[in-house]
């Protein structure tokens, strides 16, 4: 049954891909956000925000494009990653691409637990709110943000040109990296979806809300 299920992941089908790694990845993300907040003390990863000291533009434009080009550095890393995969037991082979989205939602998910966000100048509600409150896709970014990568992530999960087995790697010529219609529209969605979180989290910062 496991075995299975980890074949949706590299599964030809590109919903079924989806799927899973909705399942799979916001699963991960709540468990990480209730952990940490149970076990981490607050704000403990705003000294550690990459973005701590990042400013933007009061221009809604500018300040969009700035957040844009900032989170495309986790979809340059995801797609990198999906260059490579490791073998699944079952005849078929996972992209290392999922292992740096779950990283970022692992993050993600610590910083909502912990209260992190180096832009919130309000006390930390309780964690219920806030994990409602990322529903709240008119006035919050982050789950734009995330299905946009999640999504971008299962359209690149068959690219890898380089798969080991143990201690076997194969690799095949890098031109042979093909996309389908499917997968290539799932990535410019994937783009939109990023880019409305962009403008999003920009209107938010420029109103101090």
């Amino acid at each position: 049954m496991v075995l299975k299920i980890k074949k949706c992941f590299s599964d030809k089908r590109m919903l079924f891909r989806l799927l899973a790694s909705i399942c799979l990845f916001f699963a991960l993300f709540f468990l990480f956000a209730v952990i940490s907040y149970m076990v981490l003390p607050e704000g403990i990863l705003k000294a550690e925000n990459p973005i701590s000291n990042f400013s933007t533009s009061n221009n809604l434009f500018l300040s969009a494009a700035q957040i844009f080009s900032y989170n495309l550095i986790s979809i340059v890393v995801i797609a990198f990653g999906s260059l490579f995969a490791f073998s699944n037991r079952n005849d078929s082979f996972l992209s290392y691409g999922y292992v740096a989205l779950g990283t970022q939602f692992s993050i993600n998910a610590i910083v909502v637990g912990t209260w992190s966000f180096s832009a919130t100048n309000f006390a930390a509600p309780g964690l219920s709110t806030r994990l409602i409150n990322m529903f709240d896709i008119l006035h919050r970014s982050g789950l734009w943000e995330m299905m946009g990568q999640l999504i971008i992530t299962c359209a690149l999960a068959r690219i890898a040109f380089v798969k080991t087995n143990g201690k076997i790697t194969e690799s095949s010529p890098f031109k042979d990296i093909q996309l389908s219609r499917t997968e290539i529209i799932a990535i410019v969605i994937g783009l939109l979806l990023m880019i409305i979180g962009a403008f999003i989290e920009s209107y938010m910062i420029i109103n101090n809300m």
